[in-house]
């Protein structure tokens, strides 16, 4: 069997490689030579001034960088090696010299708007226009106080995720959203043994992030993830609105398939099972590439090709490995996809949605290094080429299998909006309570979490209590709180623009192309938005061309 495997050999031969020591040296030198040219003159500084700071800071940030993707990579693909885990650990102290550069970070907040508006207006920092206007919106704290937060993450907030990690990666948990009810049962054996140390490594993060966001005087627990995003709060509640208003669709669309497999009832564990005659496809991977190849754009096939060409994609499964999916992005540099390929359909889309990161990615080659996409941007191409790979399969299917492929595909697409609004809820009820009380139990959080699956999806679904601990398998709550909306906006964004790809192909394929390389920071700009209600009138746009799926299966003609 083919099997694709990364080569890291362009970052580093190996974790003693000599190039780690001699970079470490050059890194720890730009930094003392960053602090010691520049601190205390910010404000002396005219564009071309500013200018050289940032390519310097880009400079500093990309070298620190290599070494954390390597590090990283490596601890993905075998997270029980000593050696890496003892490289991983050398990588997050090195970061803690960044340090050095938080006097920029104070001084470039404290000029005056003026001063920066003159500054921002030369046209040689037009490149970084950007990631300084974005720099003057969040609250700046003295020198000392980064030091010590920096300091502390190993030890505390980052010490916290490791734990959490070692303990759903070493144990080979079925994560999924499709298992059986075997695999349900199972899982929820080891979670009731782990449950204590989980929610109270759930807490002391939530406890954590209130402690840091007074600091920064972010009042509401979403704030830091919606400053990032730069997501207006507004537009936040209308989608939540709007998305809770539209869960008719999701009732609807299992009461078709409750007719068509005539079954009275779905459980939570077989919810999201693929239908029989789609069970069983395969996707090998001894021909995913040329297969993936057929699928997408002209544009974007050498660039996809070049994943594979260049040894950049990870499929292999192994116990050793990690779980889940992601393309990571080196700043300054390549990407990197990572997937547990398991030759089904889910694999299959899942690498098409990685690959849509990978070619966003390359698409934003000559931009500013340090500009950071938001993920309401960045998720954008990832759910677009995801959909066009359910569709190609739709498409050329017989009537038959073309209902089981748009049940997957409308699944997937409940997954991600309506599925994720669940866990966004979910998320804000937890740190709010956390917040007053300073604790929660587990038995607590888990009502909340099963009540609220009950509530939406009413008579949809029927969950058992096996359920009621899966909240404590969503990694993101941990790694990233409040990261899941962005799902739902992309996802919905997404479907607006699909809907252009089913009527025009090839002019989809151009226009979509430039918009990945023309994207930005930027929401409005990004999506040619004026004012806050246009974006509603994209979301429901959104959900139409879901309700239309669903009209197509209603209608009935795949016997």
């Amino acid at each position: 069997m083919n099997v694709c495997k990364w080569d890291l050999k362009s970052l580093y031969i190996s974790v003693d490689d000599p190039q780690i020591k001699n970079d470490k040296e050059i890194y720890i030198n730009k930094l003392k030579s960053f602090s010691g040219k520049y601190t205390g003159l910010i404000k002396e500084l005219d564009a071309e001034g500013v200018f050289n700071v940032i390519k310097e800071l880009e400079d500093i940030q990309q070298i620190y960088h290599k070494f954390f993707s390597y590090a990283y990579l490596l601890i993905v693909i075998d997270n029980q090696n000593n050696r890496n885990i003892e490289f991983w650990n050398e990588v997050n102290l090195l970061k803690q010299y960044l340090g050095e550069t938080n006097f920029f970070y104070t001084e470039w907040s404290n000029l005056s708007d003026n001063h920066v508006q003159k500054l921002l207006s030369s046209h040689i920092l037009c490149f970084c226009k950007d990631f300084l206007s974005i720099l003057r919106n969040k609250k700046t704290l003295s020198d000392e106080t980064l030091y010590i937060l920096n300091s502390k993450k190993i030890t505390c907030k980052q010490a916290w995720k490791d734990l959490y990690g070692k303990i759903i990666n070493d144990e080979q948990l079925n994560c999924s959203r499709e298992m059986t009810e075997q695999a349900f049962k199972k899982t929820n054996i080891f979670l009731k043994d782990k449950i204590h140390i989980i929610s109270h490594i759930y807490n002391s993060l939530i406890l954590d992030k209130y402690s840091t966001d007074k600091l920064y005087e972010y009042n509401e627990w979403i704030s830091k993830r919606n400053s990032k995003n730069k997501m207006n709060n507004q537009v936040l509640q209308s989608m939540i609105n709007i998305l809770f208003d539209s869960k008719n669709l999701l009732r609807k669309y299992y009461s078709i398939k409750k007719k068509y497999l005539g079954v009275n009832k779905f459980n939570d564990f077989n919810m999201y099972e693929a239908l029989h005659s789609i069970k069983e496809d395969r996707f090998e991977i001894k021909n995913i590439r040329t297969n993936i190849l057929k699928i997408f754009p002209h544009q974007t096939s050498d660039i996809i090709n070049s994943f594979f060409k260049e040894n950049r994609i990870n499929l292999d499964l192994s116990m050793k490995r990690n779980k889940g999916a992601f393309c990571h992005r080196i700043i300054g540099g390549d990407s990197y996809i990572f997937l547990n390929y398991a030759n089904d359909l889910s694999s299959f889309i899942r690498l098409a949605h990685e690959l849509g990161h990978g070619v966003h990615f390359y698409c934003l080659k000559d931009q500013f290094s340090l500009n950071n996409i938001s993920l309401l941007i960045g998720e954008i191409p990832s759910f677009v080429f995801e959909l066009i790979g359910f569709w190609t399969l739709i498409e050329k299917s017989s009537s038959k299998k073309r209902f089981n492929y748009l049940c997957s595909m409308i699944e997937s697409i409940f997954y991600n909006i309506y599925c994720q609004l669940i866990i966004h809820s979910f998320e804000e009820k937890i740190h709010l309570i956390v917040r007053e009380q300073n604790n929660i139990s587990y038995q607590e959080i888990s009502q909340i979490w099963i009540s609220l699956h009950k509530n939406f999806y009413a008579d949809a679904i029927e969950f058992t209590d096996y359920y009621k601990l899966r909240w404590a398998l969503c990694s993101h709550i941990f790694y990233a709180p409040g990261y899941v909306y962005s799902y739902a906006f992309a996802c919905l964004i997404s479907l607006s623009f699909f809907d252009d790809y089913i009527h025009n192909k090839e002019k989809f394929e151009n226009n979509f192309f430039k918009w990945m390389k023309l994207s930005s920071s930027d929401i409005k700009k990004s999506l040619s938005i004026h004012a806050n209600h246009e974006f509603d009138i994209i979301f429901k746009k959104g959900l139409v061309v879901l309700e239309n799926f669903i009209k197509e299966l209603e209608n009935g003609r795949f016997e």
